[in-house]
């Protein structure tokens, strides 16, 4: 997804990069902020049912609840090893003739072909985080040391982090898109770890679906940038890369301002309508300690306290995980 220089006769207004598409951006990106809203979706819901009884605490994953009991079901770890495995054999397959288009017929490694690979590598990196949320949700509780899942989500971002940033080229413009980028990248791996540290951090749990909402966003706009005829992105007019910072930070702006409404939106929602109220929403994807575990087969809700916080009274554990 990184860009080398434009091909002759090219259009005069946006870089048209070699490598790389328009689809390519806006795909990925897509997926990021999907996936990044319902992370913080999630993470204000778990933040606003806390309790005395039940504190918040980060998750590296949300389940998804389906039926009239509100089953938890592993839909987001199941989709991202299944996307990430058909990421991984669109690369190698559909991407050139075959995967042993490795090497040249002199022995070199195919040039061509390499993006493929880089691209195969960072999906392989978060194939392997869903496949340990998946352990941890079905193995028996105390199987994964706590914040496995944490630190594997982290490794998958930092893996995106290195591949993005050895595969920074092209004009200034292209530069300073992608440094950006790489950016926000190492910032989500260096929250996750901080997540692993620090599990009763709302903070940076938010923070986390912040950045990865943001990195979906610029992914998209880098697409806007250089795959769109306009004059103001001219590749070699310097303007235009000092300007790649003021759109980033108009973005981040957006991004903060349009997190804390809907946070608020939310709790006013909760507070005001009971059919909204979250009754048996997870409250963590660790061992639940010193929670009495006297009942398993119950949820009791206390009720809503003079401040309209859900205050958890119990729940029973299944797998490690509170539901």
């Amino acid at each position: 997804m990184s860009h080398s220089a434009a091909a002759a006769g090219a259009p005069s207004g946006s870089l048209r990069p070699e490598h790389g598409t328009w689809p390519g951006h806006v795909l990925p990106g897509s997926f990021f902020l999907i996936w990044a809203s319902w992370w913080l979706f999630s993470t204000f819901r778990l933040h606003l049912q806390a309790g005395r009884q039940a504190p918040f605490r980060s998750r590296a994953w949300f389940p998804f609840s389906w039926g009239v009991r509100g089953r938890q079901l592993p839909v987001e770890p199941a989709l991202k090893v299944a996307l990430t495995f058909i990421g991984i054999n669109a690369e190698l397959w559909a991407g050139h003739t075959s995967y042993r288009n490795l090497y040249t017929a002199e022995g070199r490694f195919e040039a061509n072909n390499l993006q493929d690979w880089q691209h195969s590598a960072m999906y392989g990196a978060f194939l392997v985080s869903g496949l340990v949320d998946l352990i941890g949700f079905y193995a028996p509780a105390g199987t994964l040391p706590p914040g496995t899942e944490h630190i594997f989500l982290g490794v998958a971002f930092a893996t995106e982090g290195l591949l993005f940033g050895f595969h920074l080229k092209g004009t200034p413009l292209d530069w300073s898109l992608h440094v950006l980028l790489v950016m926000l990248i190492f910032a989500a791996s260096l929250v996750c770890f901080g997540e692993y540290r620090f599990q009763g951090s709302f903070v940076l749990t938010a923070a986390r679906g912040q950045l990865v909402l943001l990195q979906g966003i610029w992914f998209i706009q880098i697409a806007e940038i250089l795959f769109k005829d306009k004059p103001a992105w001219a590749p070699d007019y310097h303007a235009s890369a000092m300007m790649v910072p003021v759109v980033f930070v108009m973005w981040l702006l957006i991004v903060l301002f349009a997190s804390l409404a809907a946070h608020v939106a939310l709790r006013i929602l909760i507070r005001r309508c009971p059919c909204a109220r979250p009754t048996a929403f997870p409250a963590s994807n660790q061992p639940l300690g010193k929670i009495q575990e006297e009942d398993e087969e119950q949820l009791p809700i206390s009720g809503l306290r003079s401040g309209g916080d859900i205050e958890i009274a119990a729940a029973f554990p299944r797998n490690g995980h509170i539901l």
